[in-house]
């Protein structure tokens, strides 16, 4: 381990300024090349389903959408009120086989006035009884990541899922899952406030931007979405798995891609 290695996302984790050792420029050199050439390889896209498919909860959310197009715009107010009704159509929503195992539905947390969303896959055992995000081991090493970069996740950011409910023994949500809960997704993307939009891992970064790409060659990257930036990067769960620190490993390539997210929210504040 090098001496000059970061105490990578602890609280007093932060960029000192001091040039990077030879190690660390050349994997800042591969990953910023290999950047520049990833092209992202799209995923069939679902078709919209007929009217007489629709089920209560998306008529429901229709509804507020149509109430929506009647106003020219909305003040902060009004776009959380909606918001809230797109919650409590979801807290009861019965759309797949998950709301059947689920012990709540893990809608959202933090500030939807904030200039940052993150998007994870789906709840854990922990999420699925308190009903809140990223609250389990992955939770608590978000935290640090965030903290490391002085991100409030109370303030900085929203918090949201690919789907609401756990999937049974923490398995990959289903095709059919995702596609019932693109509804609510796809609401909390327009009534939250963010302009920056982080995709953590695999299932999130095909459920935004409809790609099979492998994270591990597109995260890190900024890619223009609907007038939001978007990056896709590590997910807490996999840097558990990869403890490492060391110059090029993903915990490592995470704090660079951290920092970018910093960077960027301070370019959009001014």
């Amino acid at each position: 381990m090098c001496s000059t290695q970061l105490d990578l996302f602890s609280s007093d984790s932060q960029d000192n300024g001091k040039e990077l050792n030879v190690k660390e420029k050349e994997a800042e050199k591969v990953t910023n090349s290999s950047e520049n050439n990833v092209v992202l390889k799209p995923i069939k896209k679902s078709k919209d389903k007929p009217i007489a498919e629709l089920t209560i909860e998306d008529k429901k959310i229709i509804d507020i959408e149509l109430q929506i197009k009647e106003k020219e715009t909305l003040n902060d107010q009004e776009r959380n009120n909606y918001l809230n009704q797109v919650k409590e159509i979801a807290s009861s929503c019965v759309k797949c086989v998950l709301s059947e195992t689920r012990t709540k539905v893990v809608f959202s947390a933090g500030n939807p006035d904030s200039l940052i969303m993150l998007i994870g896959e789906g709840p854990g055992e922990n999420e699925d009884k308190t009903g809140i995000p990223f609250v389990g081991r992955a939770g608590q090493l978000l935290d640090k990541i965030l903290e490391s970069a002085k991100i409030s996740r109370e303030n900085d950011l929203y918090i949201a899922n690919v789907v609401k409910c756990r999937p049974p023994a923490n398995r990959t949500p289903f095709e059919d899952e995702i596609d019932a809960c693109s509804i609510y997704l796809k609401k909390q993307l327009e009534l939250t406030n963010a302009s920056i939009i982080l995709l953590t891992g695999a299932t999130a970064m095909k459920a935004i931007l409809n790609s099979t790409s492998p994270i591990s060659k597109v995260r890190g990257q900024w890619f223009e979405w609907n007038g939001k930036w978007v990056m896709p990067v590590f997910h807490p769960s996999y840097l558990l798995r990869n403890p490492s620190k060391e110059v090029g490993s993903p915990k490592w390539l995470m704090w660079q891609d951290i920092k970018k997210v910093k960077q960027k929210l301070d370019e959009i504040k001014g």
